[in-house]
């Protein structure tokens, strides 16, 4: 899925459900970020999602805000940044341990 097209990630999600989605990326890192003041989608969606989720899985949610209010706050933006890197490393170095990973 190419996320860099709106068009194809659209499509994309058109036909795919997410919680399945979800479970088919199992083992790697997923982050959810969601405003409890979401008027487009509910936060139980993310909290559904989070539920189905293999770890490494973190789930934010928000007081307040709204559908977009979460992609234009730096700090959890930041935060959401520091936990990827973080999971991310640890993945490449558990990859790259003698014992596997």
């Amino acid at each position: 899925m190419r996320v860099d097209d709106p068009a194809a990630l659209e499509a994309w999600l058109a036909e795919h459900d997410l919680r399945d989605a979800v479970e088919w990326i199992a083992g790697r890192p997923l982050i959810l970020l969601h405003a409890e003041g979401d008027e487009q989608i509910p936060s139980d969606w993310s909290e559904e999602l989070y539920k189905r989720a293999a770890n490494p899985a973190k789930l934010v949610v928000v007081p307040g805000g709204d559908h977009r209010s979460l992609q234009h706050d730096a700090e959890i933006q930041a935060m959401a940044l520091r936990w990827l890197e973080r999971e991310l490393m640890r993945r490449g170095s558990a990859r790259n341990h003698p014992f596997g990973g």
